[in-house]
């Protein structure tokens, strides 16, 4: 039988979080999110610390919150994608902006993810569509679309095959090479590959 029992409470974002992950190799925990007020009053923020509870850098900004953060698979790199239409490329040991992308203009960008090899990244965006970019440089590759869905999360397969994407009613598949539809199914917003590539699992409201 698995016990837990709290290790720590790590404390450090003023406004509230909404997305964390950790580091590949486990090393690097990061927070984000910010305040959701418009205009002036927007902040986005990210902390990240070295665990167990060394707090490595403090990230604020004007801009608005992060709802999704992926770190790159060589850890170099922190993506975070916001309620807005960009994604801010933060160096991770660092958390300096090292870049920021109009990834979906005039809308907003819901979810992140590294391919496992690190050679490219997708967003995904309230503007229908999940856009392909390649890591180095940022430039893009691919926009793929599924019909009228609004697209909360995105997932690379553990081999790096395919582009899976949640949105409120369903899941949608592609070819990470190319583009090309796969499949789609009933679903939700937010999707998470099993470690084999086997299973796919889709959770939501109502779900």
């Amino acid at each position: 039988m698995l016990t837990f029992r709290v290790v720590s409470r790590l404390t450090a974002l003023k406004h509230g979080g909404h997305a964390v992950a950790f580091s590949p190799r486990g090393g690097l925990l990061a927070y984000a999110g910010g305040d959701p007020m418009s205009g002036s009053r927007c902040v986005r923020e990210a902390v990240c610390w070295k665990l167990p509870d060394a707090l490595l850098w403090s990230h604020e900004e004007r801009g608005r919150r992060v709802d999704a953060v992926a770190f790159s698979p060589d850890g170099r790199c922190l993506l975070c994608t916001e309620e807005g239409p960009h994604a801010t490329d933060l160096d991770a040991a660092t958390g300096q902006v090292a870049r920021r992308i109009d990834a979906h203009p005039k809308n907003s960008v819901r979810g992140v993810a590294f391919s496992p090899d690190g050679s490219m990244f997708a967003t995904a965006g309230w503007d229908m569509t999940v856009r392909l970019w390649r890591a180095g440089d940022a430039s893009p590759l691919a926009t793929l679309t599924g019909g009228e869905d609004s697209y909360d999360d995105v997932r690379f397969s553990p081999d790096g095959r395919y582009v899976a994407a949640g949105s409120a009613g369903k899941v949608t598949v592609w070819a990470a090479d190319g583009g090309k539809l796969v499949r789609q199914m009933p679903g939700n917003g937010v999707i998470e590959f099993s470690p084999d590539g086997k299973l796919l699992v889709a959770a939501g409201e109502g779900a």
